[in-house]
């Protein structure tokens, strides 16, 4: 991943810092995309204290335009994008479903399921762009 550039959402914290901090280590350029803005900067030091380059965008997955405006500013700083992992969630209420507050359940669903799908869907064509050399016959982007 030598100067490739990836988005990682969620990256602020647990298994997407992890994965940041993972990809820097390969020296690929990360974009840090989390709605917690200054656990997200923690990542990008982290990462820059690895010797990679990074940056931060504050982005809620659960709106197309924050997905949207996550690769335009990955266009921006490195020029191209490579893979995504789209790792931002959040956890469930933990009662019955009776009791299953309705605004819980619908910001679980624009969260979990709605935000992969923006995001790969703004990801997917910028990164066939990418996809470099001829044997690339696909991008990665993860969900």
């Amino acid at each position: 991943m030598k100067n490739k550039t990836v988005i990682v959402t969620g990256a602020g914290s647990g298994i997407g810092r992890a994965v940041a901090l993972k990809f820097a280590r390969g020296a690929a350029n990360v974009v840090v995309a989390d709605v917690h803005e200054a656990e997200g900067k923690r990542t990008v030091q982290q990462v820059v204290e690895q010797g990679g380059n990074a940056c931060f965008v504050m982005a809620d997955t659960s709106r197309p335009a924050d997905c949207a405006n996550t690769v335009q500013q990955a266009l921006e700083r490195f020029g191209a994008l490579h893979c995504a992992v789209n790792n931002a969630g959040i956890g469930g209420a933990g009662v019955k479903t009776a009791d299953y507050p309705l605004e819980r359940w619908e910001r679980e669903i624009a969260v979990n399921l709605s935000g992969v799908f923006y995001g790969m869907r703004y990801q997917s064509q910028p990164c066939w762009r990418g996809a470099a050399g001829p044997s690339s016959t696909s991008p990665v982007c993860w969900a």
